[in-house]
């Protein structure tokens, strides 16, 4: 079955929307309820698995950009990486020196971090590329 670039995109928003309400939901139960170890684990993997199926949209809509638009999610890709490092790197020695408060930056909340580097480092890409004169 032969895909385009809208249908991909409506994928890729219902996935996104799945991926968060299950992190949510988990993140949630497994702190309101008690359960047992087989369920907390289950809920744990259930928002990796839906973000599998968003990662494999994602990718297959790269395979439908034109070599613009893979350039940028590229560059932004490597700038969410490197900073995403030296963010956690950062945050680690800091919290080691200061006991960090764990709401603002615990493991639960970093990954927030990175998609804001990413979509930083979409927008830096767009203004290189897009805006160029």
């Amino acid at each position: 079955m032969k895909i385009n670039k809208k249908q991909i995109n409506k994928l890729i928003l219902f996935a996104s929307i799945l991926w968060a309400a299950c992190y949510l939901i988990a993140l949630n139960v497994i702190k309101e309820y008690t359960l047992s170890n087989e369920i907390k684990v289950l809920l744990s993997i259930l928002p990796t698995i839906t973000f599998g199926i968003l990662i494999y949209f994602y990718i297959t809509s790269i395979n439908l950009m034109d070599e613009v638009e893979k350039r940028i999610h590229l560059e932004a890709a490597v700038f969410a990486f490197s900073t995403g490092l030296a963010l956690i790197m950062t945050i680690g020695i800091v919290d080691t020196a200061f006991d960090l408060n764990k709401e603002i930056f615990g493991t639960k909340k970093i990954f927030i971090y990175l998609f804001i580097l990413y979509f930083i480092g979409v927008a830096l890409s767009k203004n290189k590329y897009l805006f160029k004169k």
